[in-house]
């Protein structure tokens, strides 16, 4: 299942992002007759910052990335330079379960994903021809990893933000709540 950008920030900094959203101050008497928003301050509220574990491959045209703090993949798909789509899933792989498929031969010079990126690769409708097959072995590491809000708001008034990760290679990834999106740099 495919998880909203609320349900994902949720999963990813728990209830920090409740208490730092809470009003730090509450005035009894309006303080101005407007409709407009009052804007934040600079540093409110400010960034989670951590190292969490991941894995990365790279594909012929994007690459995954697995989460192991919340147990998901990240699939980065490739639509202009620097540029494109993200998508998130639940990593349901189990041990035991088939890593590869033995009748899917890769061309030469490709890899076919294994365990849980290979699961999501053939089990979702469209992903395979989206991603293409694997350039490189699938890679693990410690990755910084930060979560930024930012004062756009979903329907139901949730804050969306956008999440940073850096591939092996030291590439920043910022990867974006409100339209899906990821983008190199930018955080």
């Amino acid at each position: 299942k495919q998880k909203t950008a609320y349900e994902l920030r949720l999963s990813l900094v728990g209830s920090e992002m409740c208490i730092r959203d809470r009003p730090t101050t509450v005035s009894v008497e309006p303080t101005s007759t407007s409709n407009e928003p009052t804007p934040l301050p600079p540093d409110f509220p400010t960034p989670y910052i951590t190292q969490v574990q991941v894995a990365e491959q790279l594909y012929e045209n994007g690459r995954m990335f697995w989460v192991q703090r919340v147990r998901q993949i990240w699939v980065v798909h490739i639509t202009g330079e620097g540029r494109g789509e993200w998508f998130t899933y639940e990593d349901t792989f189990l041990d035991g379960e088939p890593e590869t498929d033995p009748s899917l031969v890769p061309p030469e010079g490709r890899i076919q994903p294994e365990r849980g990126f290979g699961k999501l690769w053939r089990e979702v409708p469209g992903l395979r021809d989206m991603l293409g097959w694997a350039v490189q072995p699938e890679v693990g590491y410690i990755s910084r990893y930060e979560y930024h809000v930012t004062d756009q708001l979903d329907p139901q008034g949730n804050r969306f933000g956008y999440h940073v990760l850096y591939s092996l290679g030291g590439e920043q990834f910022r990867f974006n709540e409100n339209d899906s999106t990821w983008q190199l740099g930018g955080a």
